[in-house]
């Protein structure tokens, strides 16, 4: 692979983290994992999940 295949390949990962749709990123993983989290909390009252679960719809959403 050259190194203008390889800078192909991850201008267009940033550009999918960026635009969203970048399902299998960590950044999306990582949203999941705090939206469930903060999900859970606001069951007991000690938080509110609505901008990482918004996050999350955003990093993660499908094209």
């Amino acid at each position: 692979m050259t190194q203008m295949e390889k800078f192909n390949k991850i201008s267009k990962t940033v550009l999918n983290e960026i635009r969203g749709g970048a399902s299998e990123s960590a950044n999306c993983k990582w949203a999941i994992v705090t939206c469930a989290h903060d999900t859970i909390l606001a069951g007991l009252g000690t938080s509110d999940p609505g901008s990482s679960c918004a996050y999350m719809r955003r990093v993660c959403k499908k094209n």
